[in-house]
Parts: C-alpha cells; structure tokens; sequence
C-alpha cells in the first residue's frame, strides 16, 4: 500500500473507533436510565461509562497496513446476556458498526479523498507557479 492509502486507512479506522464508543457510551446511559437504582447491572454499567468515556486506543500503520489496539473491560461481553442488563453494547454495536459504516467508507471514499488531494496539490502548484511569474 501506498502512503496516501495508508493515511486514509489510518484516518478511517480511528473515526470509526472514535464513533464505535460514542454509540456504546450513548446505548449504556440509555441503558442506564432505564434500569434500577440497585441493581448488579446498574453498578458494573457505571463503572463501563467511565471506561467508554476515557478509552485507550491506538491506530497505527505498519508494513502490512493499518492496525488498532483497543482496551475494554473484560465482562463488557457478559453485558450483552439478558441476564446481567441485555445492553446490547458489544457485538451488535462494533460490528454493525465496522463492518456496516467504517469498511464502506475505506472502500467508497478513497477515490473521493485522492480526488480532492489532487485537485488541492494542482492548485498549489498553480498558484506557485503564477506567483513566480508574476515577479
């Protein structure tokens, strides 16, 4: 892969993570308000709010492409079985959401991205080129 596309990717992937625990950290106060004030759930969702709201993440490009690394606490799987609040929070909303919006995006609006690049670089180079002349 080229740099540009490695750069896009990188761009891509980050937002995507970026809109993946703004979606989790809205369904979880949802969920939240909805549940009662003692409950197991109520408890463990509160400590997951302030996980999702201060994530660690990490997007880089390496030789083979791009890469994410991503910290979640362990039983924010578990949150998902009806039993401990059916947050519907982990699989429903990261690979909807990968799948469905970020890889769309990598492979539809690549072409858009490099248009508008090289329009943006042949109107600099334009705009070089007539400040040299006009001296």
């Amino acid at each position: 892969m080229d740099e540009p596309q490695l750069r896009f990717m990188q761009k891509e992937v980050a937002r995507g993570i970026r809109e993946i625990y703004e979606r989790q950290t809205r369904q979880a106060t949802n969920k939240l308000d909805s549940l009662r004030k003692s409950s197991r759930a109520e408890a463990e969702g509160r400590s997951l709010l302030d996980e999702l709201r201060a994530p660690q993440v990490r997007v880089w490009s390496g030789a083979a492409g791009v890469y994410a690394s991503l910290n979640y606490p362990m039983y924010i799987r578990f949150l998902d079985m009806k039993h401990l609040g059916n947050f519907r929070i982990f699989n429903r909303i990261i690979w909807r959401h990968l799948y469905g919006v970020t890889f769309n995006r990598i492979r539809f609006e690549y072409s858009a991205e490099v248009r508008q690049w090289l329009d943006n670089t042949l109107r600099e180079i334009m705009n070089q080129r007539n400040t040299n002349f006009s001296k």
